[in-house]
């Protein structure tokens, strides 16, 4: 379990953010999953083809991207990060339904892959300056920060103090959406010494470099992010290759 530690965890805290600014969560299935002997990308593409075909068909509504690690401690870990997204929790279980009844068969037994780790999410979104269609037909970047609450912060005053700097950072020319995660099921406590984590992405990597060096040019040092600083730190990144499939 401690392979997928990048990509999650909030110890401890309710599902419900308090604030009433704050948005109800997405629910985010994250998959970490290595090649069967003989299987490649190439396979991967004919699968998604098929996953798309077998989906449509059961009216399941769901989002899909796949992750490749770009700049990880052992890339070699595994291959593809598999990521389904939920309005809520009842297309969620909808779509498990459709999975592991009769209907899901041809899917699963053409499923390229095997995954060690699977883990159930909440995924709190901040405002936004892009939309899908900006991260369709391309790579996309994804960046997973592990993060802890500084003494008397919660949840709801990290992502408030969140997405007041990325809105002060798309003022000034950043495309980056942002969320803050923690876990549903499939996460041991006990494994997990981080208290969330937080994804940026962004359309394209140059995007992401403008990003990032915006952020040092023009959000550092502001009340904005200085609120951000007083309410949680983070370090231990991870940077991913992108793209949706769904």
């Amino acid at each position: 379990m401690k392979k997928i530690i990048l990509l999650m965890v909030l110890i401890g805290l309710p599902i419900s953010l308090v604030a009433q600014e704050v948005p109800d969560p997405l629910t985010a299935g994250y998959s970490q999953c290595k090649f069967l002997p003989g299987k490649g990308m190439e396979s991967l593409e004919e699968y998604i083809e098929l996953f798309n075909e077998e989906l449509d068909k059961a009216g399941i509504e769901m989002n899909s991207a796949m992750l490749m690690p770009f700049f990880k401690t052992n890339i070699s870990e595994y291959d593809v990060l598999w990521v389904n997204s939920w309005e809520d929790n009842t297309q969620a279980g909808k779509a498990m339904d459709w999975w592991l009844s009769d209907a899901g068969e041809k899917s699963r037994d053409a499923w390229p892959m095997f995954c060690d780790t699977q883990v159930l999410t909440y995924q709190w979104w901040m405002e936004m300056v892009t939309d899908r269609d900006d991260f369709e037909g391309q790579n996309f970047s994804a960046s997973y920060y592990t993060c802890n609450l500084n003494d008397g912060k919660n949840l709801s005053d990290a992502y408030l103090a969140s997405n007041a700097e990325l809105k002060l950072a798309h003022s000034k020319g950043s495309k980056s959406s942002s969320a803050l995660i923690r876990p549903a099921s499939g996460t041991n406590v006990g494994e997990f010494p981080f208290d969330f984590v937080r994804l940026y992405t962004n359309p394209s990597f140059q995007n992401w470099g403008e990003a990032v060096d915006g952020w040092y040019d023009d959000v550092r040092g502001t009340a904005e992010s200085n609120k951000v600083r007083d309410a949680y730190d983070c370090n231990g990144s991870t940077l991913f290759t992108g793209r949706i499939v769904r």
